[in-house]
């Protein structure tokens, strides 16, 4: 069996912009629910989250529901480098609310197209570049050391995990069959293999990403 690691990306839970935690109460039980369906699988998990609310709270509910079960293994990591693209909140949801009449999956395409300044959102082809050589990058030192059958988990949000998607299968959301619209809570993973393949896993569809994913960590 050949060694592998797990670089997963999970949104944040259901959103609340009204209160210190920035999910719902229902979004922070699914959020303890996920960690503790994670350690009942026997999960080796290590966690990242953003600095950002949203995507902290549901790492810290995840990573309580998980060591309720098999006590404390890694602790949670909170890293910079994992946040939104948005330099300019204020502006971008001006931009979304305005320009894309509320629409948040349009506006999200139209950032992917490079069609949004960045002023208001970082190029992806810069920042979703970056994130998965640290992420990724991160796992595929991990496979080389010899670990096996560990998940890293990256908390963070809808928008970076439509970059990440479409910069590794090469495909674009608004082309699938299927629209791409990632829930609170769902996850994607990309496995890494011992002999240096990669495959990128999302709800019935896998994606043979070797090729794009070396060039990226190689640049």
């Amino acid at each position: 069996m050949p060694k592998t690691v797990r670089v997963v990306f999970t949104r944040h839970a259901n959103r609340k912009d009204v209160n210190k935690t920035g999910i719902t109460q229902a979004g922070a039980r699914k959020s303890k629910a996920q960690g503790t369906k994670r350690a009942l699988a026997g999960q080796i998990v290590k966690r990242y989250s953003s600095s950002s609310k949203r995507n902290l709270s549901t790492a810290k509910k995840a990573q309580k529901g998980y060591e309720e079960l098999v006590g404390k293994r890694y602790k949670l990591r909170v890293r910079k480098d994992i946040t939104t693209p948005v330099p300019n909140k204020k502006e971008w949801e001006r931009t979304v609310r305005e320009d894309f009449h509320g629409d948040k999956k349009a506006a999200t395409i139209a950032w992917l197209r490079g069609k949004i300044t960045s002023d208001i959102v970082l190029k992806p082809n810069v920042f979703v570049k970056d994130l998965i050589r640290k992420r990724v990058g991160l796992g595929k030192r991990v496979v080389r050391i010899g670990a096996r059958d560990l998940v890293l988990e990256s908390f963070t949000h809808q928008e970076l995990m439509l970059g990440i998607f479409e910069m590794l299968t090469g495909e674009r959301i608004e082309k699938l069959r299927k629209p791409l619209d990632i829930k609170y809570l769902e996850s994607f993973e990309i496995v890494l293999f011992k002999n240096g393949n990669a495959r990128l896993k999302i709800r019935d569809k896998t994606y043979d990403i070797t090729q794009r994913l070396n060039r990226i960590l190689r640049n």
